[in-house]
């Protein structure tokens, strides 16, 4: 049968058995191949993960390496010390740990009431510090895994996946209206969310690769990519930090993980982002054009590629309730600030956009409030100035909204009216209690319910600014701009009696905001307001009732990373050192050892608790006669930081971009992806 004689009705059954045959049918009949990797570590490879594991665990153990004080090390064979200096090659901090290193030594270390043996980097007499294995076995295990077409298809199944792409290519050029069918056939065909990573992963790999061969078809396979991205999502608890096994809640982090590496992989590939890799697994990365015409050419190009990106945020990401790691794509997009500053500004503009645009719905709103908030005080790439004039967009629609409520309402509010109104002189707390008895807790969470139906797009952005403004102080303290803050002060002063605004802020944000104004030597009758509030929370803290329960917290762009996809984000994030679950996930991140992981695999991991002579032998496993390159396996943790420029770009328009779609409207507002 040639294309020609094909009959519009077969049309998308061929195309149904076509994308279906994206992935060789013995991946669904087979045992995942990824379960049994061949790790290779200079010219020894292993089987698996756990036979390396197994492996250095034996070299631990050796009798040989006799360790008889507290404290006290020895030297490695040559032929050991030559395989630890290619495998602790492989871990996360590694430009760093063996910067000038001399010898990896064996010796024993101090846990608790017992000792272990480990590791240590010398780099001179005086100058000793442990190493995880462990760390370097896994991160060895996730460079070779990384190459996603080398060991997952044989040369035969590669070759037939580039025919059905090219067989697909040419059937929609020739049969144009067959692109109807193909977003409804690729969301039948998409493989299952529980059906095993490898088989997502090549199919996920494929599909993107044929948006590559035909354009015109990037925005709906791209939807669909998203919007299954989303449904594994969903899943995942936020506890899932890393994986594990045998745990269903890990499995589904793992395979989102590494399907957002293909998925980020891809945008490399489209954007010509070369800061990772020069080549991936969807080839060589081409060199952006230098010339003037030429540049200009391909940034228009590149921009139409985003605007689908961000019409697809709008309807995917922004009508889901609380995703944790898909949006961290956009993230990574929008941190190539320095080589496509248009990307931050765009996605910032459309999140603006959203929030002043009465028309679109309240949840997207209130979501495009939270990604806002998030990504302001969390990337490290946008420079001060977009940051102050996206607030001063923000502080302007505050004012604005304010102004016609206070219309609406009718009312007569005068400064003096709602000062007396909010403020509390706390020796005179008997009249306190006797109001609270006489307005109930229950009458109070009333009338704050109904405050936060009526204003609650105010709350939120009122909530966003104090929170940015709180964030990056030093910022606008630096650059002499008090301008936007000394604005949002007067609106919270101003409309205080129609909003009660501070009740509905978090009492952490008060205390911040409070800390902020001292430092500002600002209005003293909102330190007034500041002050009352956190006396009146400390002094009657079971009988206060406060509107903040109304708000929900979410922060999209958290720090809540995936194991390997954390690698590529980390360039571009701003932690919270002060922070313990930042302090926690930056160090599991850059890959601080801890040597009790070590022990732990030592002691109750292992599978061979005795010293095998064999099994210490390099020779019992197959060698080649070419080393795997580890260009491409040093983590990014230790990469350059993408340092903030504090010269103006170009101007952040909340309508410069023309491309927004107001989202379909789903029942309650949203909509939680679960589907197949």
């Amino acid at each position: 049968m040639t294309l020609i004689s094909i009959k519009n009705s077969y049309l998308p059954l061929i195309m149904k058995l076509l994308i279906q045959n994206l992935v060789p049918q013995e991946m669904y009949d087979e045992a995942p191949r990824s379960q049994n990797l061949n790790i290779k570590i200079g010219n020894t490879t292993f089987q698996n993960l756990t036979d390396l594991k197994q492996f250095v665990a034996s070299i631990i153990k050796n009798p040989k390496y006799e360790l008889s004080v507290l404290n006290q090390t020895v030297d490695l064979s040559p032929e050991h010390s030559k395989f630890m200096s290619d495998l602790l090659s492989y871990h996360p901090r590694a430009q760093q740990k063996l910067k000038n290193y001399t010898k990896i030594l064996l010796g024993s270390h101090q846990i608790g009431t017992k000792s272990t043996r480990c590791f240590f980097i010398e780099k001179n007499a005086s100058f000793r510090e442990d190493i995880s294995y462990l760390k370097a076995c896994d991160a060895a295990y996730d460079a070779t895994a990384a190459e996603v077409s080398q060991y997952l298809l044989n040369d035969n199944q590669k070759l037939q996946g580039e025919n059905i792409l090219n067989f697909l290519v040419r059937l929609f050029k020739l049969y144009p209206l067959s692109l109807n069918h193909l977003s409804p056939i690729l969301k039948e065909v998409f493989p299952h969310r529980r059906l095993d990573e490898d088989i997502q992963r090549v199919f996920l790999l494929n599909i993107l690769k044929l948006t590559i061969k035909f354009e015109k078809i990037r925005t709906p396979v791209l939807d669909v990519c998203l919007e299954k991205l989303l449904q594994i999502d969903v899943e995942i608890k936020h506890s899932a930090k890393g994986y594990g096994r045998n745990d269903p809640n890990q499995e589904m982090a793992k395979k989102l993980d590494w399907l957002m590496l293909i998925f980020l992989d891809y945008l490399d590939y489209v954007f010509q982002i070369t800061d990772r890799n020069k080549e991936n697994c969807f080839g060589k990365i081409r060199e952006r054009p230098t010339g003037k015409e030429e540049s200009k050419e391909h940034i228009e190009k590149l921009l139409e590629v985003f605007f689908e990106l961000l019409d697809i945020f709008q309807g995917n990401l922004l009508v889901t309730y609380q995703s944790k790691y898909v949006q961290y794509i956009f993230f990574y997009l929008c941190s190539h600030s320095e080589i496509y500053p248009q990307l931050m500004q765009h996605f910032l503009s459309r999140l603006i956009t959203n929030i002043r645009t009465e028309e679109e719905t309240k949840f997207v709103r209130v979501n495009s409030v939270h990604y806002l908030r998030s990504i302001m005080v969390r990337a490290k790439y946008i420079p001060f100035p977009i940051i102050s004039k996206a607030m001063g967009y923000l502080i302007d629609y505050l004012k604005g909204y304010a102004r016609i409520s206070k219309k609406k309402a009718g009312k007569n509010h005068n400064e003096h009216d709602c000062l007396h109104f909010e403020k509390i002189e706390l020796n005179a707390s008997s009249k306190y209690r006797e109001r609270l008895s006489e307005n109930s807790a229950k009458q109070q969470e009333s009338e704050f319910k109904q405050l936060f139906q009526k204003y609650d797009i105010f709350y939120y952005t009122a909530y966003a600014v104090a929170y940015i403004f709180s964030n990056n102080i030093e910022e606008y303290v630096s650059n002499n701009k008090y301008e936007d803050y000394n604005t949002f002060v007067a609106i919270l002063l101003k409309y205080n009696s129609l909003f009660k605004t501070l009740k509905f802020f978090p009492i952490s944000l008060i205390s911040n905001f409070k800390t902020i104004h001292e430092k500002l030597k600002g209005n003293e009758q909102l330190l007034a307001f500041l002050n009352t509030e956190l006396n009146v929370e400390e002094e009657f803290k079971e009988s206060e009732y406060r509107g903040d329960v109304f708000l929900e917290e979410y922060l999209p762009f958290d720090a809540n990373f995936l194991k390997m996809t954390q690698k590529v984000i980390i360039p571009g994030y701003h932690y919270f050192e002060n922070e313990e679950e930042d302090a926690k996930g930056l160090m599991d991140i850059l890959g601080e050892d801890n040597p009790q992981d070590d022990d732990k695999f030592l002691n109750g991991r292992m599978i061979y608790d005795t010293y095998d002579d064999e099994s210490d032998n390099l020779s019992s496993f197959s060698k080649h006669e070419t080393d795997v390159s580890n260009d491409n396996s040093r983590s990014q943790g230790n990469d350059k930081i993408i340092k903030r420029k504090n010269e103006s770009l170009k101007t952040i328009e909340p309508q410069l971009e023309k491309r927004v779609k107001t989202s379909s409207a789903y029942q309650n507002g949203h909509r939680v992806k679960t589907g197949a």
